[in-house]
């Protein structure tokens, strides 16, 4: 008897990865999280840069991912995608120019560990928030592509 699984869309199979990453990016924020808080001591700055640095590392990798696989697919997908790629774009440049600032302030030998608390709290807020947001625009774009809309016409 023939398999009957489903095959998923490209955009359906790129849409799972990044589901996949994004769960590897917050255990990793939460992992950072917590040695931000538990931080009290000059040594935890060291521990806590080698974090954001391995994260940083990560981070580039997703959104290099999304810009290769995930950015054609929107761009392919209807008249809105090149609008729809190039907020993806601009919402990366944003979010390494978020992640660059806070490794260099983790650098920074000035920085004091409550405003590197604060700001990675921020960050990782903001990276959450963006993720979240992101999960459903990518699960509205699945479906456009498998279930198609409605034309307006006028």
């Amino acid at each position: 008897m023939p398999s009957q699984t489903k095959q998923l869309s490209p955009i359906g199979r790129t849409r799972g990865e990044i589901l996949r990453q994004h769960i590897e990016l917050r255990a990793r924020m939460r992992g950072i999280d917590r040695i931000a808080l538990a931080a009290g001591r000059r040594e935890s700055f060291g521990q806590l840069k080698v974090s954001l640095g391995h994260f940083a590392s990560i981070f580039e990798q997703h959104l290099a991912f999304e810009e290769r696989e995930l950015a054609p697919l929107m761009r392919a997908l209807d008249p809105w995608g090149p609008a729809r790629e190039s907020e993806l774009l601009d919402e990366h440049l944003e979010q390494r120019k978020r992640v660059e600032a806070l490794c260099a302030l983790a650098e920074d030998p000035t920085s004091t560990m409550s405003e590197l608390r604060g700001e990675v709290r921020w960050l990782l807020k903001t990276l959450t928030e963006d993720m979240d947001r992101e999960e459903v625009e990518i699960a509205a774009l699945e479906r456009l592509d498998t279930e198609g809309v409605a034309q307006m016409t006028g």
